[in-house]
């Protein structure tokens, strides 16, 4: 069995890992399939590749795409890369995030979340201080 025996046997609904220029990959699902091409989304989105090789159609050398097939490993991979990014995004628009028009009792409370996860110490009241 050589590499490319497995888009012959591709069905549509089948999934993909697909692997864009800077590698970036992306688990993808086939919506159609024929004699020649396997296409990936719907409409104007599709993304077509050709059935013998798992080449993009129509892409370019700087904008290349390509195929491959799908694993729990890697799919797996990519999940976690992808929750992570999410994270990191989440973080940044956070720290962009000016704080100043919270309320008292939101700024207690944001407080409250920052020490449940470890991230500040817990502050001491005057009272709890003067003990």
């Amino acid at each position: 069995m050589n590499n490319t025996d497995w888009l012959q046997r591709l069905k549509a609904g089948d999934g993909a890992i697909l692997t864009r220029g800077r590698g970036e990959k992306e688990v993808v699902t086939v919506t159609k399939l024929t004699k020649t091409q396997i296409v990936i989304g719907e409409k104007s989105r599709a993304l077509r590749f050709r059935r013998d090789n798992g080449r993009q159609i129509g892409g370019d050398k700087w904008h290349n795409v390509d195929l491959g097939p799908y694993d729990e490993a890697t799919a797996a991979v990519i999940a976690t890369h992808r929750a992570q990014d999410r994270l990191g995004a989440m973080l940044q628009s956070v720290r962009r995030e000016s704080l100043q028009h919270l309320t008292r009792a939101q700024c207690h409370e944001v407080c409250a979340v920052l020490v449940r996860y470890g991230i500040v110490p817990e502050q001491k009241s005057k009272e709890q201080k003067n003990a």
